[in-house]
Formats: C-alpha cells, sequence, structure tokens
C-alpha cells in the first residue's frame, strides 16, 4: 500500500487537484481509497468526492494530527484490511502539518511501501497567505516532497517567479510545479508524479505538536446546517445564484468586520436521490466557484456551510452567517 498525502493551506485548491489524481489512478487500473479530514463540526468536502464515485473514509472534527492520531491509525488498519488498496490518498484539513501528519503514523502497525507529501500552494493569496505569517504554511513547505502551485493561471509570469523565489529562500532543492486544474496546466504532470509511486526516502519524522500555537494563529471554525424544501418550480440556476450571493455577501461582511484572512467559506447542497452542487469563496468579494450538479427536480436539499477564518471571533462569525442567510431569504431551520 503507498500513501499519498495532499496538504496545503484552506482554499488552495486540494480537493479539486485530488479529484484529478484520484481520477487518473482509478483508471490506470489501480484500487484506491481516500482519507478525508476536515475541521468542524460538519464535513463538506467528503461529499463532494462521494458525490464523483469514490471511496472514501472520513475523519472530521479536529486535526488529523493531534487528538485524531488513534483515529488515523485505526482508519488505515481498516482500510488495509478490508480493501487492500493499491493507493491511499490522505486529504487533511487544511489547517493541518503534513510533518505532524507524518509523526501520527510513528507506531503504524500496517505496511505503508511508499510514502509521497504534496503541499499544494495557493498562486493567487500567496502574498496574503505568508504574510499572515501561519506556522504550519512555512511547515507545509518545509515537509513536502514536491510543492504544487496552483492557480498559476490567475496571477502574471511576474508573481510566479516571485513565488517561486519566495520558496526556492525556504527550500533551496525543493521541486516545483506550476499548476491549474481550470485552464488544465500541468495536470498530467502532478498524475504521472503520482503514479510513478516515488519514495521520498526520508529518515521518520519526530513528533511534532502545537504548531499552531501563538497569538492571532489559530483558525476558528464555523459550520452550519439544515434542509430546504424544494418546490416544483424549482430552478437550479436561480439557487446557484441565491447561495453565490449569500457566501459573497459572508465574505465581504467578515472583511469588514476585522477578519485577518479567509481560509475558505465552503457551502455544499445535497440531494438524496443523487447529485450536489458545492460552492467555495477563498477571499472577500470572490464570486464562488461551483461544482456538480443537482438533479432538475430534485427532493429536499440538504445544505452544509463550513468557515474557517483568521482573527475573528467564532460568536461574531456565527452571528455574521446568519444575518445573511436570512437577507438572502434562505430558510437556514
Amino acid at each position: 500500500m503507498n500513501l499519498f498525502v495532499i496538504a496545503g493551506f484552506l482554499g488552495s485548491g486540494k480537493t479539486t487537484l485530488l479529484l484529478s489524481i484520484a481520477k487518473a489512478v482509478s483508471a490506470a487500473g489501480k484500487k484506491m481509497v481516500v482519507i478525508e479530514n476536515e475541521i468542524g463540526d460538519i464535513s463538506v468536502d467528503d461529499v463532494m468526492l462521494e458525490g464523483e464515485g469514490l471511496e472514501v473514509r472520513e475523519i472530521a472534527s479536529g486535526c488529523i494530527c493531534c487528538s485524531l492520531r488513534s483515529d488515523l491509525i485505526n482508519t488505515l488498519l481498516e482500510i488495509e484490511r478490508d480493501y487492500n488498496p493499491d493507493i491511499v490518498i490522505l486529504e487533511p484539513s487544511g489547517v493541518a502539518s503534513p510533518k505532524q501528519v507524518m509523526s501520527a503514523l510513528v507506531g503504524y502497525g500496517g505496511k505503508i511501501e511508499h510514502k509521497h507529501v504534496a503541499v499544494i500552494v495557493d498562486a493567487k493569496r500567496y502574498q496574503k497567505i505568508m504574510h499572515a505569517d501561519i506556522p504550519i504554511v512555512k511547515d507545509g513547505i518545509n515537509s513536502a516532497d514536491i510543492l504544487v502551485i496552483n492557480k498559476c493561471d490567475l496571477v502574471n509570469n511576474d508573481e510566479l517567479e516571485m513565488i517561486e523565489q519566495g520558496l526556492k529562500k525556504i527550500r533551496p532543492e525543493i521541486k516545483t510545479l506550476q499548476v491549474s486544474t481550470h485552464a488544465n496546466i500541468n495536470v498530467d504532470k502532478l498524475i504521472n508524479t503520482f503514479l510513478a509511486v516515488p519514495d521520498n526516502g526520508k529518515s521518520k519524522d519526530k513528533v511534532y505538536f502545537d504548531l499552531n500555537k501563538g497569538k492571532g494563529t489559530a483558525p476558528i471554525a464555523y459550520a452550519h446546517g439544515f434542509d430546504i424544501p424544494v418546490n416544483d418550480d424549482f430552478n437550479g440556476k436561480v439557487f446557484a445564484e441565491e447561495i453565490s450571493a449569500v457566501l459573497k455577501e459572508i465574505s465581504l461582511e467578515l472583511e469588514q468586520t476585522g477578519c485577518k484572512l479567509i481560509g475558505h467559506i465552503k457551502a455544499i447542497a445535497k440531494c438524496s436521490s443523487g447529485g450536489y452542487m458545492m460552492f467555495s469563496v477563498t477571499s472577500a468579494g470572490q464570486c464562488p466557484d461551483i461544482k456538480g450538479r443537482l438533479p432538475r427536480k430534485p427532493e429536499n436539499l440538504k445544505i452544509a456551510l463550513n468557515v474557517i477564518v483568521y482573527g475573528i471571533n467564532k460568536n461574531i462569525v456565527e452571528q455574521i452567517v446568519i444575518k445573511c442567510l436570512n437577507n438572502g431569504g434562505i430558510n437556514n431551520g
């Protein structure tokens, strides 16, 4: 069994890249399982991945590398016993350190032949994220076997060169790859890197904890779930516009209230009869990225909203979310 860790800060595009890699791995005839970890009480990404037909195991509520160490080991042992996959792809939460993830595997009794850590860097928000000086960001860069500069189509060549130079100052020897899933740039090269099953050849990591300690560096997570009754005149396009407008308003309200950094604002609508629609925002005023689709006449929709931010009180986040849902005419239970 080979283990691939796809890590990176919140909103860097990990799940989208994971989906591209996972589909290619499956197409290559390899048996694969995905492990998802999300901070907060309500999961979002695993719903999307399952909606795309992937075998997903979830470790939720907390950091995969600290309080849930035993859950990770038990999950891997169960996967190895019940599925015996060729590859396990692990996506830690966007506030987890890859070094901590590898440390959490110390004492694992199963067989992992190769481990490989890809850390995703958000080209569009590189300056803002680095300026926030969040310890796990530099730790991720220092822990990676390859640094994937994602969303390279959203910045110019001078900005890309600045990012490359900034990363090289931290890791002069590290391999980097500029990628965009939206523009299909170098996605095939990233997939080939994973299919090659490289061995990082590193010695065992020491155990590292409390990398988030320090004033202003801990994320605030808020989750909100509710049902929306669906009428016969349901219009998927109008629904997407309404949810998009609410998420955009939430992002602007957060910025105006003093939010230091938006990790992500995600919402997913799931229909019990099949189908999903996922919305994602990573900066104030951004029109959400939308993935998936709902059936033409869905049954009642379950909505899961997940907000992770820095530098703002959780109660304020909750007030903003409820206010914006009400302003948007969204029934939030």
